[in-house]
């Protein structure tokens, strides 16, 4: 007997084959990378607001800017330090915690995407659209270029997770 066509590469054990899923996979994972970016970003941040206190945190800042050659005069890069050095020694190591949390969550999506988890899609969706009201209001507070793309790409994010849930929801045999 012959097994069919559309079924030889299923995997009945829970996990699926996604050998079929080129176009998809491609994007999941480039969905995955940018999670495992921002939590690259957040672990060392997290780790940064632990580790130093406001003052230590905004010297090392200030060499980073210099060695990264950033412009030290930059609106930005002064606000920033400005910032850092005037949070409480709490105030941040609560950051940092909060900011570990984030990375978890982002690291077990980016790992899971990059898997091709399905799991891994639904919660990227819920995560990500669940910070765009935060991100809408924090762009509203202050408009940036780096605040507006970093939005239009976790709309894009939400729009195209929740279009493929949809579709697999009423074609389930499509991927």
């Amino acid at each position: 007997m012959e097994a069919e066509p559309s079924k030889a590469g299923t995997n009945h054990g829970g996990g699926s084959d996604h050998s079929n899923r080129p176009a998809g996979a491609v994007l999941l994972r480039l969905i995955g990378v940018f999670k495992l970016a921002k939590a690259a970003v957040l672990l060392c941040g997290g780790i940064a607001a632990v580790a130093f206190s406001p003052a230590e945190l905004g010297t090392r800042v200030a060499e980073w800017v210099r060695d990264f050659h950033l412009d030290p005069g930059a609106a930005y890069v002064r606000d920033a330090l400005a910032h850092l050095t005037g949070v409480p020694a709490r105030r941040l190591h609560e950051l940092g915690v909060a900011m570990f949390i984030y990375s978890s969550l982002f690291l077990t999506e980016g790992i899971g995407l990059l898997c091709l988890q399905h799991w891994a899609e639904w919660v990227a969706l819920i995560s990500t659209a669940g910070l765009i009201p935060i991100e809408i209001y924090e762009l509203f507070k202050r408009l940036t270029i780096v605040r507006g793309g970093i939005l239009a790409i976790n709309v894009a994010v939400v729009a195209y997770l929740l279009a493929r849930l949809v579709r697999r929801r009423v074609n389930p045999n499509e991927t």
